[in-house]
């Protein structure tokens, strides 16, 4: 009789204590989200949302260039603005070329300094064109070692504010097809590789500058 007592005050427990925990797991799983993306945000704004273009642009105008870009070096800290089409006419001029795909703010391992990207890239007789993925006027008036300038991605033809779209129509013009690797390799305008981190890539890492 007792054990039969036991058992019923057992499972009249479990009867309450399983909801609670379950309350608790539901409350976890939305505080949880709620803090990664807080601390995503940067003054308010989620970096690499959205474009920036307007306010950069209105804070310093001076800095950006929209004339059409002839693939000239650079000769002052101007950050040009182009679209896709313009780059691929730029890859299909040069032998060998690398397009970088840089987020200004990004703090991954396999984000280095573009004066680091670009050493590597003069040791290997590779021309290298930085694009950045979103607008940053603190990151992008900086004077960088580049031999072009800093490029920035027209999302008034592109017709979006959304990073995620407007790099995918920006991509698909440099005849990629989705965004993964940050390092993309070009000889005469043909994609050869995608590279995930630059400087631990064997055939590159080991060539000898001519």
């Amino acid at each position: 009789m007792e054990d039969i007592r036991l058992m019923f005050l057992l499972n009249k427990k479990r009867h309450y204590l399983v909801p609670f925990f379950y309350r608790i797991i539901r409350g976890t799983a939305i505080i949880v989200p709620l803090l990664i993306l807080q601390s995503c945000m940067i003054n308010g704004n989620f970096k690499g949302l959205y474009s920036y273009y307007e306010s950069t642009y209105e804070s310093k105008p001076e800095l950006f260039s929209k004339e059409k870009w002839k693939c000239t070096p650079k000769d002052n800290n101007i950050v040009q603005i182009i679209n896709g089409k313009d780059l691929e006419k730029c890859l299909s001029t040069s032998s060998r070329s690398l397009v970088y795909i840089w987020g200004p703010r990004c703090k991954s391992d396999i984000c280095y300094s573009l004066d680091a990207i670009q050493k590597f890239c003069d040791d290997r007789k590779i021309k290298l064109f930085v694009v950045a993925e979103y607008y940053d006027l603190e990151q992008m008036d900086k004077n960088y070692i580049l031999k072009n300038p800093i490029l920035a991605i027209d999302v008034q033809y592109y017709g979006t504010n959304l990073t995620s779209k407007y790099l995918k129509l920006f991509l698909k013009d440099i005849h990629i097809e989705s965004f993964q690797e940050r390092y993309l390799l070009y000889e005469k305008g043909v994609l050869k590789r995608k590279i995930d981190d630059l400087f631990k890539d064997d055939s590159l890492y080991k060539e000898v500058k001519l």
